[in-house]
């Protein structure tokens, strides 16, 4: 996972676009990183002609439930926006004071992408599960993209044809049942989908230029 992280920032960097990776923090740390985007915002504040340092305000964009706001905490030292790994917790702009002269803008998370579809938007973590009347579609997609051995495993199910026998066999692994031990099939597929948010269920895409040992391990 290293490597795949390196190959996406390498991607970044050829267009142009300037990385900087800030790893979870462990207790007592800022989190990896930090430092360098610390200096790298100091540099920005100074004034090329004189290198005075002026105020500096730095929009942090991006989409819902991407950790913005974590970034900010984690630059700051310290909780100064809410965070939450459910969408929407971001009402609102606000502006945090880094330092006497860095102010950083924590924003609500934006959505660029051209789809309509709930399910599409709710797996993007653009919108809570529970504002699918039917959740059944975006467990469809979840099948389509995660190897079916994969899923097997990490609920310890049979085989399973299509996503109603899947959901049946998840309501039963996770004792999601109604009343006379009926499946209730909604609650699995909500479980499955809360699963994916978190990253319980693991996905990821290729970079491109990704290695065919990357390519291979997927």
């Amino acid at each position: 996972m290293v490597e795949l992280s390196q190959d996406h920032i390498h991607s970044f960097t050829v267009q142009g676009e300037y990385t900087a990776t800030i790893k979870k923090p462990s207790p007592g740390s800022g989190g990896l990183g930090v430092d360098e985007l610390m200096s790298l915002l100091t540099n920005y504040s100074r004034n090329p002609k004189d290198g005075v340092r002026n105020s500096l305000n730095v929009g942090v964009v991006g989409f819902p439930n991407t950790g913005k706001s974590a970034v900010i905490n984690t630059l700051k030292r310290r909780k100064v926006c809410a965070s939450s790994n459910v969408p929407g917790v971001t009402r609102q702009c606000q502006r945090i004071k880094l330092d006497k002269d860095i102010f950083l803008i924590d924003s609500p998370g934006i959505i660029t992408s051209q789809s309509t579809d709930p399910s599409d938007l709710v797996l993007k973590n653009c919108l809570r599960p529970e504002s699918l009347p039917d959740p059944t579609p975006a467990v469809a997609a979840i099948l389509n993209r995660c190897p079916k051995q994969q899923l097997m495993s990490k609920y310890d199910i049979g085989d399973y044809p299509d996503v109603t026998s899947f959901l049946l066999l998840i309501a039963h692994r996770l004792g999601r049942l109604k009343k006379g031990g009926i499946p209730d099939t909604t609650m699995a597929a909500r479980s499955v989908i809360n699963d994916w948010i978190t990253g319980k269920i693991t996905y990821f895409t290729q970079p491109p230029g990704a290695s065919d040992f990357q390519k291979e391990g997927k």
